[in-house]
């Protein structure tokens, strides 16, 4: 789980939700080419107003478990002997309640920081009951520790119909992406192909890259190749971006790239500060040209070591 998502779980167990936040929306990772999904001011109001429900009712449920959140804060924090103790005997004394499903949501949370895996599936199991307004919290949780145990058929049975009865979930995509990852462990390829197209939007180096292998995997050349060129090229600050590069080596299709992504990479290098590998990657694309090269690539060199000089 990215820690981006992962520190919303944080916040939403430790720390009160101001009225002035409530409707907040989620603020996308930063990446270089994702682009704000524009909604018409009905779908906003009607976002912000769901948005303002959940707060409320998950506000609520820390109210009437108050108690719980320093626990829980140390437990995070420390993930002592002591602290899993405490919030455990806490889960077990509110047993059946929304009180003890966050407390084992806590300790589900925490095994997963510490790797604990089999023991996150224990807690995350013991929350799953009661979860209620976080049930997309502990389905998501406890699916990518089956994951992370290698057990993917129990992680795809964790988020059967995820989309259907969480849809306003943060997780909706993540869970896609989860579920098609599971699939392509399983050696199936159509199926996450279909669960990846369809959650596209906003744009992911993450979702695009395994995209691209589930292509790859379905015998798909042309459609993989266009995906690890859309990361590696227009997403090259991105953590699957170098991975890409290697796919496309491997698929021999990395030396004939248009010279037009290559300079979309370089510009967007250059903009993300590092100026030595755009600069370098420029100097290459330049000299591969056998004529004089347009304006733009001298353009994007000249600004890369205008930038590179002021920032030394």
């Amino acid at each position: 789980m990215k820690r981006s998502v992962a520190a919303l779980l944080v916040l939403s167990l430790l720390v009160p939700i101001p009225a002035s936040a409530q409707a907040t929306k989620k603020a996308p990772a930063k990446s270089s080419a994702r682009k704000p999904v524009r909604k018409t001011p009905a779908q906003s109001a009607r976002q912000a107003a769901l948005e303002r429900a959940r707060a409320q009712r998950m506000k609520q449920a820390f109210v009437a478990s108050a108690d719980l959140r320093p626990m829980a804060t140390q437990l995070l924090a420390m993930r002592s002997a002591a602290a899993f103790a405490g919030v455990e005997k806490y889960g077990k004394q509110h047993r059946g309640t929304d009180a003890g499903a966050l407390a084992w949501l806590a300790i589900g949370y925490a095994r997963t920081l510490d790797g604990d895996y089999d023991q996150a599936v224990s807690a995350l199991s013991n929350a799953k009951p009661h979860a209620r307004e976080l049930g997309d919290y502990v389905d998501f949780l406890l699916a990518s520790s089956y994951r992370n145990l290698r057990r993917h058929q129990e992680a795809l049975n964790a988020l059967d119909g995820f989309e259907k009865r969480f849809p306003e979930s943060l997780f909706v995509q993540d869970a896609a992406l989860l579920r098609a990852r599971s699939h392509l462990a399983m050696g199936t390829s159509d199926l996450p192909i279909e669960l990846l197209e369809a959650n596209r939007s906003p744009v992911r180096s993450d979702v695009v890259f395994t995209l691209g292998q589930a292509y790859a995997a379905a015998g798909r050349t042309e459609s993989a190749i266009h995906a690890f060129r859309q990361v590696h090229f227009t997403m090259p600050l991105s953590a699957e971006a170098e991975e890409a590069a290697n796919q496309l080596r491997l698929m021999n299709a990395f030396v004939d790239t248009p010279a037009e992504l290559r300079l979309q990479r370089a510009e967007i290098l250059t903009r993300g500060k590092r100026y030595a590998q755009a600069i370098k990657e420029l100097r290459d694309l330049i000299a591969s040209f056998t004529g004089k090269p347009a304006p733009a690539y001298e353009v994007a060199l000249a600004h890369a070591l205008y930038r590179a000089e002021r920032n030394t």
